[in-house]
């Protein structure tokens, strides 16, 4: 039998109401959205899903929401995610497919940016108009903060299993909420208190050393403190100039404090280490400012694709969401598809696969050529 989308993880991750969606609010998705558009359908204090994508990555981001949009409106929020799309044609391709679409123009959006014009396709192998889409990203967020909205932000390569609503109120401490690269599964689920750790698994409190974030999958509150961390990593980002081979990802480690910096961020690092706790449990830190506190998922819940494919064997379990992290391929990353179709969450392009075998037309040879005989050789004598 074909493999099928992962459902919803159970009801306990159902918010306590169902939204009742304002009639009022615009739900065209043949047109662009306005802001105020997107703020009706969102009411105040409750949570935006956003990702933002340009037409070289466009169908992985209508992958995106054919995942994300039926889960949401089984639980009524069926509103409260939208495509911000970075250049026009990728704002055609969304509305194309009906998908509710804003576009970043008046954010910043490299396709409106006179820098970055030529950077469009594959912007990603591109450090200044890498950064420059940090920055957009960054510049939505914090319209939606600011706005009274709490927002989760995730990358394209990202498939949608279950609602986030259960995690979120498991760290009421939490002023943001951020995936990480641990691969340690066991190890990171233990969040006691101690010094030693592994490899880009080190959120415990009193860890003193290897706090990755991966930015690919974040939850912001709107609260003074993620809006202040959300400004200085925009600024961050702002501020470097040229090809300087500083991702959004980098940056955000570097003003958390979980690497060392230079300039403004040097004594973060410091201060970061070791991790001190802002939560009763210790499941939330302190970042290196000290007065902004973060929650690092667990791999359990964000699951790379590494966790999710090779130590899973593509079975959700606990898994919130796949981050298609640990896969390489090249152009644009075909691999990430292959993964998404083993998974069953391909609905971009369905096809059947039932994990076990794999079905292709072999090529076929051509025209048998005719038989030759080679005469046989001159004998001597």
């Amino acid at each position: 039998a074909a493999a099928k989308p992962a459902t919803a993880l159970a009801a306990a991750a159902v918010p306590a109401a169902v939204a009742v969606p304002a009639k009022q609010c615009n739900r065209d998705h043949s047109k662009v959205l306005t802001t105020d558009d997107v703020l009706c359908r969102v009411p105040k204090g409750e949570l935006a899903f956003v990702t933002l994508a340009n037409q070289a990555y466009g169908e992985m981001a209508v992958n995106w929401a054919l995942l994300l949009l039926p889960m949401l409106e089984r639980l009524g929020h069926g509103d409260r995610a939208v495509i911000a799309g970075m250049d026009q044609s990728g704002v055609d391709l969304f509305l194309k497919h009906r998908l509710p679409t804003v576009t970043t123009a008046s954010f910043g959006g490299i396709a409106w940016n006179s820098d970055h014009k030529g950077s469009m396709d594959g912007f990603r192998w591109k450090n200044g108009a890498f950064r420059a889409y940090g920055v957009t990203k960054a510049e939505v967020v914090l319209w939606l903060l600011r706005a009274g909205r709490d927002v989760s932000i995730s990358d394209v390569d990202v498939a949608w299993i279950a609602p986030p609503y259960a995690l979120l109120r498991s760290v009421p401490d939490a002023d943001v909420l951020s995936g990480t690269d641990c691969l340690n599964v066991p190890y990171d689920a233990d969040r006691s208190p101690r010094k030693s750790n592994v490899r880009n698994c080190g959120h415990q409190s009193g860890s003193t050393w290897s706090a990755w974030f991966n930015t690919g999958v974040m939850f912001f509150r709107a609260r003074p403190a993620a809006v202040d961390m959300m400004e200085e990593w925009r600024d961050t980002m702002a501020e470097i100039k040229g090809e300087a081979q500083v991702d959004d990802q980098l940056s955000f480690n570097q003003l958390v404090g979980t690497v060392g910096a230079s300039g403004r961020h040097a004594p973060k690092f410091r201060r970061f280490y070791p991790l001190k706790p802002a939560s009763e449990d210790g499941r939330v830190v302190y970042d290196g400012n000290g007065s902004r506190r973060i929650h690092a998922i667990p791999v359990s819940q964000v699951c790379s694709a590494h966790v999710f494919h090779v130590q899973q064997s593509a079975e959700p379990r606990g898994c919130l969401v796949l981050h298609l992290t640990f896969v390489e391929g090249w152009p644009k990353n075909p691999a990430k598809y292959w993964r998404l179709r083993e998974a069953g969450m391909l609905p971009v392009r369905p096809e059947p696969f039932d994990q076990r075998y794999l079905s292709f037309t072999p090529p076929q040879p051509g025209p048998t050529p005719p038989e030759r005989r080679e005469p046989a050789p001159a004998r001597a004598g």
